[in-house]
């Protein structure tokens, strides 16, 4: 839909057939996505709520700051497929419902087959996400199951979002809890590990209930609406097809940040740059969003999360402690300078970067 959406913002491609291939487009209220950044987001897209304060937890240290400057931002998938269907109707795109069963590339064009039949097109966009492990020297996964409560009594700040508390229980990787509060009385509440393996529901559930005891104690409560997603990290691992008549998108791409998962904006972005380079008759280069050094960045934070677990918590203690939190975000969206980099570097241990130099050497030299 995004895909879709940027492409028809161009008079020479909207007069082309567009056809959108779902198993379903009834719209499920079954994800959130956050981001901070509004560059190329629809403008049909509908924020949900708007946060210009932020708090992180770690070490046993509350951290607060604001975000004027980069506002977080929260978007439900139910209202965001509505919108964006409605939008692209109204531009003349079609839909078909159906399971795509296999992308075939030729010379001239390339072939969807799917259970409704197939369809031949100049142009074939894909979306559809990779299995959620994946082979790589260096591969993890952000995996996470949020609840939307419901408490009696007013316990929730909804100025601000929590967007990292580590201070619970460590599992196999790094361990956090996310806090999205929709007022005083309403939040998402996200139980989220960076490791290479899943867990057991169950432990999901048992973590955000733990969370909801510790830190609100004695609070009645209701669950609404849950999701779950897993999100791949590991440094390029995607490639492109070499066929001219098919392009990947989204996970598919390997567009979530390696070190963050985040995606959404990232999404945008490039199929914004997509629709622009299709319009000026150049094929898209969407090999890799992310720069050199930030490319390099996240794999040396993917090493110690994965081989030093015990530095990782001093990690983010001094990165949010010692510096701003819009520059942070700045930086996790890779728009930050250079000299800025440096200066996030300076403020973090040294030490577990330099083993991770030494130890993913090869890898590192392999970006180069």
């Amino acid at each position: 839909m995004s895909a879709a959406w940027h492409l028809t913002r161009y008079p020479i491609l909207a007069k082309k057939k567009i056809l959108l291939i779902d198993r379903t487009f009834e719209p499920r209220d079954d994800r959130t996505w956050c981001f901070w950044s509004m560059d190329s987001v629809p403008d049909p897209v509908p924020v949900y709520r708007k946060w210009e304060k932020m708090e992180v937890r770690v070490l046993q240290e509350r951290m607060t700051g604001e975000i004027r400057e980069t506002p977080y931002y929260c978007v439900k998938s139910a209202p965001y497929s509505a919108e964006m269907q409605k939008a692209l109707e109204g531009s003349g795109v079609e839909f078909l419902e159906g399971d795509v069963l296999e992308i075939k590339a030729g010379n001239e064009k390339a072939v969807v087959k799917t259970s409704s039949g197939d369809f031949t097109a100049g142009l074939v966009i894909d979306t559809i996400p990779p299995n959620h492990k994946q082979e790589g020297e260096l591969s993890l996964l952000q995996h996470f199951a949020g609840w939307e409560i419901e408490t009696e009594e007013p316990v929730f700040d909804p100025s601000t979002i929590r967007f990292m508390d580590f201070d619970i229980p460590q599992k196999a990787g790094a361990t956090f809890i996310y806090v999205l509060p929709y007022s005083e009385n309403k939040a998402l509440i996200e139980y989220t590990l960076f490791s290479d393996q899943l867990l057991e529901k169950e432990e999901y559930a048992k973590g955000i209930e733990d969370y909801i005891r510790d830190r609100y104690p004695g609070q009645m409560y209701k669950v609404g609406r849950k999701e779950f997603g897993v999100i791949p990290m590991a440094p390029g691992i995607y490639d492109q097809p070499e066929n001219a008549h098919v392009i990947r998108l989204g996970q598919a791409a390997g567009m979530p940040k390696a070190s963050t998962g985040y995606t959404f904006s990232r999404i945008h972005w490039l199929a914004a740059k997509l629709a622009r380079d299709l319009s000026d008759g150049k094929r898209p280069d969407l090999s890799n969003p992310s720069r050199l050094r930030y490319r390099l960045y996240d794999i040396l934070l993917l090493d110690i999360i994965h081989n030093q677990p015990d530095q990782i918590l001093p990690v983010f203690y001094h990165f949010f402690k010692l510096n701003r939190f819009e520059m942070l975000l700045r930086f996790l969206d890779e728009k930050t300078s250079f000299t800025e980099d440096l200066f996030i570097m300076s403020t973090v241990p040294f030490a577990p970067f330099i083993k991770a130099i030494k130890d993913r050497k090869n890898l590192l030299l392999r970006e180069l």
